[in-house]
């Protein structure tokens, strides 16, 4: 049947007509955009029911694509004109006969600055938010004189008639109302550049703007792969460096993180409004901070995100005008500080407010919570954060014991998620630390005990955090997740402790936790063995400190 694919047959001696020409050309089309299809326009979640693809019958908001390459938007400096790259994309337009597939292959030149679309200026007095986008269209491409033969009379007559078909794309900027947000996306089109219009602007110059394209190369798993429902992690290597309100909170570094199918993170920097680009992100910035701003609480948790809003992927800023060109660069996705704390997988576990000097005026629920710290009086809290694990820098989570120490000095802890650690949290980097107090007055004399610190954890509900715990006689109400003892020390007055990482189980794969857990008993003791009098120190103290985890 020689290669399966479905073929015309021209019989010997069978006359020819129009028809039977024009459908072999289909036939071929068809296989192969059915082909793209069954890679490129991969629908199902991975993790549910992979190997399955859906029809589309209709449009969608916005057009179903994928852009193989190409079709960026450049922005000419000093002027209101755009520029837009040659490309490539399938997508689905359904208005295909019994021939032909839905999937439409479009190859299109662009537009270059010479004839392509602009940009307005804005002096409405407010922040107007853009579109730049594409549909498909059928364009005749060319025609010619041929001879038609007429039935009635017998004869050819010759007339110009339609001699090639090309699917091209129609470009557009779609101007969004002063004031009102994110326009927007509309059936059939399809974005490939958002731009914020500030009051005053007339040209590209005081304009931001971001790359939305549906890029094949975002993908996470090739093209035939589906998405996951919770995030792939990639390399992620990044630090904030918290100087108070006189030296910015500085992120710099790198993060990859797959989201709904498709590349999240690079080099985590931005630019200044009109300015050269920086290698870094001040976490103050009006465009960094979620809604209005977050007011600094200390000890309050933050959140750092990478959204991607209105359904639209990608999200990479163009670089300022200063550099001397506009393009996209890395991170893909908005950074955005949040209040709000992820859930399990590391998604927003609730509406995130999108900073207001953006000027979507919308909130998003689309992102992954890349890393979280404390905040101080002043700024944020510092940290490393390393293939998903983050250690704090110079703001603790810290974790009074709940319990009166007795002689043999055990302790407990609670540690709550958000107050202490966040929900994401596969497990917390705790420091205990244990002191006595020397009776004796000048001279100093100094206690030497040999000691045996360990530090335990299990899940533990509590019928009252403010009363204590549900089993107070330190039996495990759900066993314990790890013990962990260090080495036997010689300690004076100042103390002893001991560091693990502490797995918890707020955090689970497949997210089935029923357990009434509400935080983690965290108990610390030790074995001591006196070696000199005074026979029993006081002013014992314990405490644990939360110094970092992962996620």
């Amino acid at each position: 049947m020689a290669s399966g694919m479905k073929k015309m047959v021209i019989n010997t001696q069978e006359r020819a007509i129009s028809p039977d020409i024009n459908r072999l050309q289909d036939f071929k089309a068809k296989d192969i955009a059915e082909l793209w299809r069954y890679l490129a326009d991969v629908t199902e979640d991975f993790d549910i029911a992979p190997g399955v693809i859906t029809e589309y019958s209709t449009l969608e908001t916005p057009l179903r694509a994928e852009i193989i390459n190409g079709l960026m938007v450049e922005p000419s400096v000093g002027s209101l004109t755009l520029d837009i790259k040659p490309g490539l994309l399938f997508a689905i337009s359904p208005d295909a006969g019994p021939d032909d597939s839905n999937y439409k292959f479009v190859s299109s030149d662009g537009l270059p600055i010479a004839g392509g679309i602009s940009m307005t200026a804005n002096a409405s007095g407010s922040t107007r938010i853009d579109v730049i986008e594409c549909s498909i269209t059928s364009t005749i491409v060319e025609t010619d004189n041929r001879d038609i033969f007429n039935p009635s009379t017998g004869l050819f007559t010759a007339a110009s008639i339609t001699k090639a078909l090309e699917g091209t794309l129609t470009f557009r900027v779609r101007a969004g109302t002063p004031g009102g947000g994110f326009p927007g996306s509309v059936s059939g089109w399809l974005p490939l550049m958002v731009a914020r219009v500030p009051a005053a602007t007339v040209s590209n110059d005081t304009m931001t703007f971001w790359d939305v394209r549906p890029l094949v190369s975002d993908r996470v798993r090739g093209l035939s792969a589906g998405q996951h429902s919770v995030p792939v992690w990639g390399d992620m290597n990044f630090r904030v460096q918290s100087g108070g309100g006189v030296t910015p909170c500085v992120l710099e570094g790198y993060c990859r993180v797959g989201y709904k199918g498709r590349w999240l993170g690079g080099t985590l920097r931005r630019g200044t409004q009109g300015a050269t680009d920086t290698g870094s992100v001040n976490l103050l910035d009006a465009d960094v901070q979620e809604g209005a701003g977050i007011t600094l609480v200390n000890g309050s948790p933050y959140y750092l995100y990478l959204v991607t809003p209105f359904s639209l992927p990608r999200w990479s800023r163009y670089t300022e005008f200063g550099v001397g060109y506009r393009r996209p660069r890395s991170p893909n996705g908005i950074l955005v500080v949040s209040l709000v704390p992820p859930d399990a997988t590391s998604q927003p576990s609730a509406a995130i407010t999108l900073p207001n000097g953006l000027g979507f005026s919308s909130t998003t629920q689309a992102g992954v919570c890349i890393s979280s710290s404390f905040m101080y009086a002043t700024g944020y809290g510092g940290f490393y954060t390393e293939n998903r694990k983050t250690l704090l820098t110079n703001v603790l989570a810290t974790i009074a014991n709940t319990v009166v120490p007795s002689l043999s000095l055990i302790f407990r802890a609670y540690a709550v998620p958000i107050t202490h650690f966040p929900p994401n949290a596969t497990a917390i980097y705790a420091k205990s630390r244990i002191v006595l107090q020397s009776p004796n007055t000048a001279p100093l004399y100094i206690d030497f005990l040999q000691m045996n610190p360990g530090m335990f954890i299990r899940e533990q509900a509590v019928v009252n955090p403010g009363l204590g715990f549900a089993s107070p006689n330190f039996t495990p109400a759900y066993g314990w997740l790890t013990r962990v003892h260090a080495d036997d020390v010689y300690f004076t007055a100042v103390g002893t402790g001991c560091d693990a990482w502490l797995p918890i189980g707020g955090a689970i794969w497949p997210l089935l936790n029923t357990h009434p857990v509400i935080g983690y008993d965290i108990q610390m003791g030790s074995y001591s063995e006196q070696q000199q009098t005074p026979p029993n120190p006081i002013g014992i103290t314990g405490v644990v400190y939360v110094s970092g985890w992962s996620f």
